[in-house]
């Protein structure tokens, strides 16, 4: 068998393989440190680029403040500004009242003193009205005066007598007087006239009297005298007299003068 032929040549291959491996490994440390050195990089842009746009926020937030702040006064002074308004509108208004017063007044000044003229007039004629009815007015209180006067003293004299005259188909009657006033009745059967008040009629001893002493007369009669202010007075006398069965009449007396009977003095005698 042949003896193989030994190679005594030197290869290159493994130095070869270790020198690539090694410059890779360069590369790779080299690559590595690049991109940890670009990422640095990065994130301090990015870290720039927040504190940049931070403070553009903090700007914009001051402005902002600033704004509102500044808007805050000028609505307050709005505010103010709008109450002064109104307070100036009220105001305005309360002069506007007054100045359409004032206008008023003016007019009925203005037509008053137009009518000045014809008032005065009218005072005037008046004023000598008065001069004129004065001395008419003197005149009349004094006949006033005197009529009062006169009318006292007739009062005071008896000159106001009314006398009662016989008359009619009862001449020959024997009458006896009541008068009838106001709230009472006079009987004129005494010498001196007794005056009894119309609510003691029905009960009074002496109307009771005069009432028999008539009714048991063969020709009696009781007369009633009855004054203007006297009718109820006589209604009542009159229906008690009724109830007596008395014989009664009555007669219309005008005026309150005094009576007068003295035309039947002989009568009663």
């Amino acid at each position: 068998m042949p003896k193989p032929k030994i190679d005594d040549s030197v290869s290159l291959f493994p130095f070869l393989d270790i020198m690539a491996s090694l410059i890779g490994i360069l590369v790779l440390l080299i690559t590595a440190a690049t991109l940890a050195q670009i990422g640095k990089t990065v994130e301090d842009a990015a870290d720039a680029e927040e504190v940049k746009k931070a403070q553009t926020r903090i700007v914009q937030y001051r402005a902002v403040r600033k704004r509102l702040t500044t808007e805050t006064q000028e609505q307050q002074r709005l505010r103010e500004l709008v109450e002064q308004a109104e307070a100036a509108r009220q105001q305005l208004e309360q002069l506007q009242a007054e100045v359409a017063r004032l206008e008023a007044e003016r007019k009925i000044t203005e037509e008053q003193s137009e009518k000045l003229p014809v008032l005065e007039a009218e005072l005037k004629r008046l004023q000598e009205l008065i001069e004129q009815a004065e001395p008419k007015l003197a005149e009349m209180q004094k006949e006033l005066a005197e009529l009062r006067s006169l009318l006292a003293n007739r009062k005071e004299s008896g000159q106001s007598e009314i006398q009662i005259l016989p008359s009619g188909s009862g001449y020959d009657l024997k009458p006896t007087f009541v008068e009838c006033a106001s709230g009472a009745v006079v009987l004129h059967d005494r010498p001196e006239p007794l005056r009894i008040p119309t609510g003691q009629l029905a009960s009074n001893a002496d109307f009771t009297k005069v009432l028999e002493t008539v009714k048991n007369q063969p020709k009696g009669t009781l007369v009633f005298l009855v004054r203007p202010d006297g009718a109820s007075t006589y209604q009542t006398a009159r229906n008690i007299a009724r109830r007596q069965y008395v014989t009664n009449g009555k007669l219309a007396v005008a005026g309150h003068g005094k009576i007068d009977l003295s035309m039947f003095q002989g009568a009663k005698e």
